[in-house]
């Protein structure tokens, strides 16, 4: 009886050490401060059902008595890639790290060290710790002067790469240092309108809208995870896809443009199909943190107009759920229309309103937030349209450039803030 004991336990071992002796690490030995080191954890024949369900890859890097704790992510669709990447904040110190990556029936850990180097990168956008309504640059300590772009379906898979690239040189070019997208979304299936209809307008029922007045067939599902719409299997992120995604996150942050990362958005039944603060929604949130928080150009929107879908106790504790999982911080906040409802929340960096119309008008909500200690960004102040045929907010070029500069009666609002 003791001997068919010690065999069984033998075999069971086996197939462990066989499996771990298959995990190997691609690692960096330096890179320079706010650059991102990428570690790749390659698994030969990999044994799990599920890599994004399934398996753990975490690392802990410390320097100066500071540990930051990063995730990693999975990077193939079967699991025989993981990716863990780090932006170090501090310059010419050695990091000591620690990679694991667990599952079912193997706990693999690699150590090593990481010297960052010095880098004249400005670093990314936080807000002054001296001024508390302003923003700067961490490394340089320059300030930041807010200048935004909209194009929610830029990774609308309609457009190839060198199309998404020429959006970003566009506004690259014009002066543009902020682009807003989604990471995920699609239109829904009520679009009755002719090739000559434009509609921006926000109906009773806004699940039954197309996205954002596209015309029929111009806007398609971004597929962040497997699956058809209405069908996607939450626990099976599409890498593909999210590998365009770092595409253009790099993209703009080569051309110093800040990337404001939308993680989900209103008018679609997505928020209904992932539910409210379930393991699927968590996931994403994570998923998007895991593969983009090192970039020092990322910004995080919990989701826009997030108040048709959402409540206050979601953003706060999906706030708080971000912070905690990014251990960079970046700059995070949430859209909801004309009201900031997170003005004491720790986890809300800056107010985001959605305010246009009469110049007066924009000009006095924006002073409504005077008191709150935060930068304010009306990230909406109106569409450009024209006389015969006026698209989204009907405003001609000079009334939204009024907007734009808060300008009215000779103030500026710039000259106040």
């Amino acid at each position: 009886m003791k001997k068919m004991l010690i065999f069984i336990l033998f075999v069971v071992i086996i197939p462990s050490l066989s499996a771990q002796s298959d995990i190997i690490l691609e690692a960096p030995d330096r890179v320079p401060r706010f650059e991102v080191a990428e570690f790749v954890v390659r698994v030969k024949e990999p044994s799990f059902k599920n890599p994004f369900t399934d398996v753990e890859l975490i690392g802990v890097f410390t320097a100066n008595n500071t540990s930051i704790r990063v995730i990693g992510f999975a990077d193939s669709q079967d699991g025989s890639v993981f990716r863990l990447r780090f932006s170090p904040a501090m310059a010419n110190v050695s990091y000591r790290y620690e990679l694991k990556l667990k599952g079912s029936g193997f706990d693999r850990s690699f150590t090593g060290t990481l010297q960052s180097k010095s880098s004249d990168r400005p670093g990314p956008v936080i807000v002054d710790p001296v001024r508390s309504k302003h923003f700067i640059y961490e490394g340089s300590k320059l300030p930041f002067y807010h200048l935004g772009y909209t194009v929610y379906h830029l990774l609308d898979p309609s457009n190839d790469d060198a199309q998404i690239e020429s959006t970003i040189d566009f506004c690259w070019q014009n002066g543009f240092n902020k682009v807003r997208f989604l990471l995920t979304g699609y239109p829904d299936d009520f679009d009755n309108r002719t090739s000559t209809d434009v509609d921006h307008g926000v109906p009773d029922d806004p699940s039954k809208s197309p996205n954002y007045g596209s015309l029929p067939g111009r806007v398609n599902p971004l597929p962040a995870w497997l699956g058809q719409p209405h069908q996607y299997n939450f626990e099976r992120f599409n890498v593909t896809y999210w590998q365009r995604v770092d595409r253009a996150v790099k993209l703009m942050r080569d051309r110093g443009i800040v990337a404001t990362c939308i993680i989900i958005l209103e008018k679609q039944n997505l928020p209904k199909e992932l539910g409210r603060l379930t393991k699927n929604e968590y996931s994403l949130y994570r998923y998007a943190v895991a593969r983009l928080a090192a970039f020092d150009n990322v910004w995080w929107d919990l989701g826009n107009e997030h108040n048709e879908y959402r409540d206050t106790t979601w953003g706060n504790t999906m706030g708080a759920f971000v912070k905690e999982v990014d251990p960079y911080h970046r700059l995070t906040s949430a859209h909801a229309y004309a009201d900031f409802f997170y003005s004491d929340s720790k986890w809300a960096d800056f107010i985001i309103t959605q305010q246009y119309g009469e110049v007066q008008k924009v000009h006095d909500w924006a002073l409504n937030y005077w008191a709150v200690s935060k930068p304010y960004i009306n990230e909406e102040y109106g569409y450009e349209g024209s006389k015969d045929k006026p698209v989204g907010h009907g405003q001609n070029s000079h009334w939204v450039r009024r907007c734009h500069l808060g300008d009215c009666d000779g103030r500026r609002l710039r000259d106040i803030w």
